[in-house]
């Protein structure tokens, strides 16, 4: 009996698949084989001018997201960022809005801006400072002065800029951006290998660090008014990861010449748990731990009349246990507590988290006839 070989069998079923395909294709110099051609796009899902007695798309374009209030000096009007939908440039479209107390009555105060973020008012009322993005798509710091005019854009930082604070006269803002990536040449441009470290497994490159920067709140596009850097090196102050909640901030003390911020040990966001409380001495550019915690200490707040810092600090430090708030006294240049003494727990039986909306509400100072806080931060 003859038994075909396993090459003669192979030849055969071949034949008989190129026999089953269709015409043009059982050469690979022939036509590729045609393609159904897709159905139809059905009508676009129309979108009314009004919303209808039920909830659909034109009640959706009506939604309004009202976020980051401040409030003026004077307690009489609230700075807020107003987002709303653009439906024909499938945008968010955010403005700026002042809202007057009394009366509930808006008033734009921005236009054709695709993004607006992070308004503070001047410790005078008469400017708001807020972050939009330039040409480059990076937040720069503008300045919009009340009594009418175009915002003034005085930052013109290589990367975004992320938060900001007045400086109390009113003279100079700090504020926090990443240090800008050196560029590469030659061969080295193909390098793209880092060490990925505690991170974030969607990271593409070694994140840079956040350091403060101090800048004149008239500074222009001229050198003479580029930003001064305050701080430097391996260690970054915290940045925010949305959609959770927005970075430590940074303050000053209300006579301007030291800062208030949180430190982490390097960028890597897992290891932002390493944080620690510091006071920077504008003067002498130095900084110095303003307590003994070395871990989960965030949202430091200087109180209005100087003498005390309110932060957030878990409980025995314990990281499940955000319940608690500590107040520090401060005196002359540094903490009294130092590392080791006058720390006092601001609620120590706090029947529920704390989280850092609530030490984000302490981070503006009690306007007249305006309650917010704690008001034992600002006694004596």
């Amino acid at each position: 009996m003859h038994i075909p070989s396993l090459r003669t069998f192979a030849l055969a079923v071949t034949i008989q698949v190129l026999a089953a395909l269709p015409a043009g294709s059982q050469t690979p110099g022939g036509p590729a084989p045609a393609q159904p051609a897709p159905p139809p796009a059905g009508p676009r899902l129309p979108i009314g001018a009004s919303p209808g007695p039920t909830f659909d798309l034109a009640w959706i374009g009506k939604l309004v997201r009202v976020s980051e209030p401040d409030f003026a000096p004077d307690g009489k009007s609230l700075a807020v960022v107003v987002v709303h939908l653009d439906y024909e440039n499938d945008l968010n479209v955010a403005e700026l809005a002042a809202v007057d107390v009394a009366s509930g009555k808006v008033r734009r105060l921005t236009h054709d801006r695709k993004s607006v973020s992070f308004p503070r008012w001047s410790p005078a009322g008469d400017r708001i400072a807020f972050l939009a993005q330039d040409g480059e798509k990076h937040n720069q710091i503008f300045i919009l002065d009340m009594a009418g005019g175009e915002a003034l854009q005085i930052t013109h930082h290589p990367t975004s800029i992320q938060q900001l604070a007045w400086r109390p006269d009113g003279s100079a803002l700090a504020f926090a951006a990443k240090d800008e990536v050196p560029k590469k040449t030659g061969a080295d441009k193909f390098d793209d290998a880092f060490e990925v470290g505690d991170n974030d497994f969607l990271v593409k490159e070694k994140p840079a660090p956040t350091h403060l920067w101090m800048v004149s709140a008239t500074a222009t596009a001229d050198p003479q008014d580029a930003p001064r850097r305050l701080t430097s090196g391996t260690w970054s102050l915290p940045v925010a990861f949305p959609p959770g909640p927005p970075a430590s901030p940074i303050g000053f003390t209300p006579d301007g010449a030291r800062l208030v911020y949180v430190r982490l040990e390097n960028a890597y966001s897992g290891d932002r748990i390493n944080s620690s409380l510091q006071m920077l001495d504008l003067a002498s550019g130095k900084s110095e731990p303003i307590t003994g915690h070395t871990r989960f200490a965030a949202f430091p707040v200087v109180s209005p009349d100087g003498k005390h810092v309110a932060y957030l600090y878990p409980r025995d430090g314990d990281e499940g246990s955000w319940d608690s708030h500590g107040v520090l006294r401060l005196s002359g240049r540094r903490a009294q507590s130092g590392r080791s003494g006058a720390h006092a727990r601001c609620l120590p039986a706090l029947d529920r988290m704390a989280g850092p909306v609530s030490a984000a509400g302490l981070t503006q100072h009690t306007p007249a006839g305006v309650t917010r806080g704690n008001p034992r931060l600002s006694s004596a």
